[in-house]
């Protein structure tokens, strides 16, 4: 993906269905874990944080920022998704040695989509999200 011609447009369409794939991995709307230890228990972490780690590695900021809205519009279209809390967990840790302002872009965007759901939202769900990976290295 990174290494094609593509036009933008086109790497945004991508984008968009690798994540609704992905979303039908995990289970898709509607059968969202409340637990937190759920993802981590199923392995969905690393399959989550495989679309965070290839933004810091696309060479043209200006690609990165387009896919990364492309990331925040998915997440606002689909905020009862498992990847909001997914994403959510790995944006920081994958972006923070390169470009961790574009990392807390994506941070905002997926809670955005978290507190846009029909479900309960609760922000203890979402801190411990946010920390989960730094209390685990402690």
């Amino acid at each position: 993906m990174l290494k094609a011609n593509w036009s933008i447009t086109d790497l945004q369409k991508h984008f968009r269905e690798i994540l609704t794939k992905i979303d039908l991995i995990i289970g898709g709307n509607g059968k969202f874990l409340k637990n937190c230890s759920g993802y981590y228990k199923s392995g969905f972490i690393p399959l989550a944080k495989e679309l965070t780690l290839v933004l810091p590695e696309i060479s043209k900021e200006k690609t990165t920022l387009l896919l990364i809205k492309t990331v925040g519009e998915w997440l606002k279209d689909h905020p009862e998704s498992g990847l909001v809390l997914l994403i959510l967990n790995t944006a920081m840790e994958s972006m923070t040695a390169s470009l961790p302002y574009l990392g807390l872009k994506l941070l905002n965007k997926c809670i955005a989509a978290y507190f846009n759901r029909k479900i309960s939202c609760d922000w203890h769900e979402l801190v411990r999200y946010v920390f989960k990976n730094i209390l685990l290295k402690h």
